[in-house]
């Protein structure tokens, strides 16, 4: 009885929460991102680099070096806080809170998460007359595309099951139920969080890109910071377990922090080039070189 009434209940709170959500996105769209704007490729002493610029380099580099860190981090910190309860306690508590305060304070994060990572990289990349800016909005488009498809395949292979804030005697099995194969649960909830792994990895691309900038790093990570707590803790943790949200976190930045420093470099530079092997013969001996 219990299991019927939560699933029926599921449905009406999934539906409503889409809609809310849907129609937050509409209002806060803005207008025609394109008029009057120059599309030269090459403006000024730099050239203007493509969306794709480097992405197999890239894609390779932000699962390397220390970026294996936040991964192996991902998976270790899911773990631990699924088997001490933690996502179940904190699903529990934000399902307490008042209905009406928990979706106005989150609706903003969750609506703007899903179209920033977005509208971002297009207003940086159209809307502006400057070599570096428009080669930021690539930088964060990339990162973002690379962040999706991470992120969408582990949702796909994890098989998560989303909380429910209406079944809390349901929160610690639900927290661990994971059922790994191909697509058995879809993509739209799961872990790693979406808008984790999509805010943060813009976040990241920016505060790495304007490395310079403290004001651009304080903006860029508070707002990822804001969107993974509305995923956490909004429409009374009806969104994404604790845990589905740190690891895409980490995830995300480990990708914006690769993207995010190689469109910084100047054209040509070591760290702008491709990754490569050189094969070179010397006498009875060999050496082999990698270039990232």
């Amino acid at each position: 009885m219990t299991a019927s009434i939560c699933h029926r209940v599921e449905t009406k709170v999934r539906l409503r929460k889409r809609l809310l959500i849907l129609l937050a996105v509409s209002l806060a769209l803005p207008g025609p991102l394109n008029a009057g704007v120059d599309r030269s490729e090459s403006e000024g002493p730099e050239q203007v680099r493509g969306w794709t610029w480097n992405l197999g380099s890239h894609v390779r580099h932000s699962f390397l070096g220390w970026n294996a860190l936040a991964y192996i981090g991902a998976i270790g910190t899911t773990w631990a806080l699924t088997v001490t309860d933690v996502d179940a306690e904190v699903q529990k508590w934000s399902a307490r809170r008042s209905e009406s305060l928990s979706i106005g304070l989150s609706l903003p994060g969750l609506a703007g998460g899903y179209f920033a990572p977005a509208v971002v990289p297009l207003l940086m990349r159209y809307r502006s007359d400057s070599v570096r800016a428009r080669n930021g909005g690539a930088a964060v488009a990339q990162s973002v595309g690379i962040a999706l498809v991470v992120g969408n395949t582990l949702k796909a292979i994890s098989g998560r099951r989303e909380p429910r804030f209406n079944c809390p005697e349901e929160a610690e099995e639900r927290s661990r139920d994971f059922d790994v194969g191909f697509w058995r649960r879809g993509i739209y909830n799961g872990w790693p969080s979406g808008h984790a792994i999509t805010n943060m990895a813009m976040a990241s691309a920016l505060a790495n890109y304007y490395s310079e900038s403290e004001k651009t790093r304080m903006i860029a990570y508070g707002w990822a910071a804001y969107v993974m707590a509305s995923a956490t803790f909004g429409f009374q943790g009806d969104v994404h377990w604790a845990s589905d949200v740190v690891a895409g976190g980490l995830m995300g930045w480990a990708i914006g922090r690769t993207v995010g420093r190689a469109f910084a470099q100047p054209e040509g530079t070591e760290a702008s080039k491709s990754t490569r092997v050189e094969v070179r013969g010397y006498g009875a001996g060999v050496l082999l070189r990698i270039l990232i």
